[in-house]
């Protein structure tokens, strides 16, 4: 039950209704401004998860290419050691390797590109 202190006014002809109001239109505005950012920042999001997302596999599949050719570069290299495999067939293998080497830092890179728009793109109100 409401009981009423005796420094209470009982009159504001209107006022309390009105500044209830007030509050009223400034908290809908401001879940009005909140939606709007939130549907401005999920337009951006998806295609970049998405982006980030492929981005890892790329990555993790380019790392695995790095590593068999690597192990094929050791390999061949033995061979040739041994005498049981060709020269050129060494340089192929390096050149494999190699090439792999920069794939795997083009990945990391297109990795680190898309992190940061995905994080520019959740960041900036």
């Amino acid at each position: 039950m409401w009981r009423g202190s005796v420094t209470q006014p009982l009159f504001h002809g209107g006022a309390l209704f009105a500044r209830r109001r007030q509050y009223q239109a400034n908290y809908e505005a401001a879940v009005g401004q909140y939606k709007q950012t939130v549907l401005s920042r999920s337009e951006l999001s998806p295609t970049r998860w998405f982006r980030w997302d492929e981005d890892a596999n790329t990555l993790a599949q380019t790392q695995r290419a790095e590593t068999a050719a690597q192990s094929l570069n050791g390999d061949t290299e033995a061979r040739y050691k041994l005498g049981a495999t060709a020269y050129y067939a060494t340089l192929t293998a390096g050149q494999q390797y190699q090439n792999a080497r920069v794939q795997v830092a083009r990945a990391r890179a297109s990795r680190l590109a898309d992190t940061a728009a995905l994080l520019d793109s959740m960041g900036n109100p």
